[in-house]
């Protein structure tokens, strides 16, 4: 039926597989400047949710102002915390992945402001579209 303990101990192996760390940094990184893209569009309809929830009338000027404050304090902060993981790597990833952690704080502001501003302008486009057939 079962394995007795003495199979199991024979089954198990001694070291655990290597770890890909090129993988790993790779998909991390990845994954950092999709948070950096997006953090500005996710504040501005989630403070456009909060903001409507009763009254849509201070809506877009709070939006337009909360959302790129909110996204890139966010960014900073996952940056931060990027940080902190990044000290379980191996030397040669840790140098690698903490040089494009700081170099994240020029080119990130930057990335999430200009997919805010596309997808700000994507929704002005569509509302505009949208009114023309009601």
């Amino acid at each position: 039926m079962g394995m007795n303990l003495d199979e199991r101990v024979r089954r198990t192996p001694l070291a655990p597989p290597p770890v890909d760390f090129d993988a790993v940094v790779k998909r991390s990184k990845r994954w950092y400047i999709i948070w950096w893209g997006a953090m500005p569009s996710v504040v501005a309809v989630a403070a456009f949710t909060m903001l409507c929830a009763k009254e849509c009338i201070a809506m877009p000027w709070l939006t337009l102002l909360i959302a790129p404050v909110a996204g890139i304090s966010l960014g900073i902060l996952w940056g931060i915390v990027y940080w902190v993981k990044s000290s379980s790597l191996p030397d040669e990833h840790r140098g690698h992945t903490r040089r494009f952690i700081l170099l994240s704080l020029l080119w990130g502001p930057i990335l999430g402001l200009g997919v805010f501003k596309i997808a700000m302008m994507a929704a002005t486009t569509g509302a505009a579209v949208l009114t023309l057939f009601i």
